[in-house]
């Protein structure tokens, strides 16, 4: 059943739980999330941690139903995802990929792909909230600049600015963000962490970090491995108590660069 229910989801206001939510891809011996039991409330911003392989992206695919739990049930406000009207909830839910790919097309056509009918207005507040404006307007044809595809033309960091603001263009309630681990220019680290501040505004963020600065300013850290949750909490606590914590930020959690 992909998401058959006829009830649309009502815009998100209240939480978003996890439970006992367990996801195997098909033919795998191992389960890639297993046992998973998590409450958001709305407005949270919750940064998701853990080794490579643990289940991150997978955990936060069953959110817009792009996976589908073999077991347990995620609710948003408490309507059983699985039972609404798909449209409705994938209407809600911003997400930035790591791969954020660029059309053939003006920067205009670019943040709204995929958005169906949206505003020049709309448009514009979504590159603002996603610090994009200022570069845009530096380009000779400013919104009506043609991207070549794949984005030659832009930084690693403006890319990424262009995702978010595609993310937030139908003003979602849920944003998730897989955050890119390419190296980006210590102008764009500055700019993208405010554009994930401001983007989170009123709205819920399930970050997969890959930045100090994202965990540090996360409201709580998921610590996965191996798709169990781990631990649960802040930085400083998961510092002290959390040894896979304390690991990964030696290894894996890039510090800011030097601006």
């Amino acid at each position: 059943s992909q998401g058959d229910g006829d009830m649309p989801l009502p815009r998100h206001c209240d939480s978003i739980t996890f439970e006992q939510v367990c996801y195997a891809y098909p033919g795998a011996s191992e389960q890639a999330v297993r046992s998973v039991d998590l409450q958001v409330q709305f407005g949270e911003h919750v940064a998701i941690v853990g080794p490579n392989g643990s289940g991150k992206t997978t955990l936060m695919s069953m959110l817009p139903r792009l996976l589908v739990p073999v077991s347990g049930r995620i609710c948003v406000d408490g309507f059983d995802i699985s039972k609404v009207d798909l449209k409705t909830l994938r209407r809600q839910v911003g997400v930035v990929t790591q791969d954020s790919f660029m059309i053939n097309g003006t920067v205009t056509e670019n943040i709204s792909f995929g958005a169906g009918d949206v505003t020049a207005d709309q448009v514009q507040e979504a590159a603002r909230l996603a610090h994009a404006t200022s570069f845009i307007e530096e380009m000779p044809g400013q919104w009506d600049a043609v991207i070549a595809e794949g984005g030659a033309s832009l930084s690693g960091g403006q890319k990424q600015r262009i995702a978010i603001a595609r993310a937030l263009v139908r003003n979602p309630a849920i944003l998730i963000l897989d955050e890119a681990t390419s190296q980006v220019d210590a102008e764009s680290e500055v700019s993208i962490r405010d554009a994930i501040q401001d983007a989170g505004v009123d709205r819920t963020m399930l970050i997969i970090a890959h930045r100090m600065a994202s965990v540090m300013t996360a409201d709580r850290i998921l610590v996965l491995d191996e798709g169990s949750v781990v631990d649960i909490g802040t930085h400083d606590e998961l510092l002290e108590r959390c040894e896979i914590y304390a690991r990964l930020t030696r290894t894996q959690l890039v510090p800011a660069t030097e601006s």
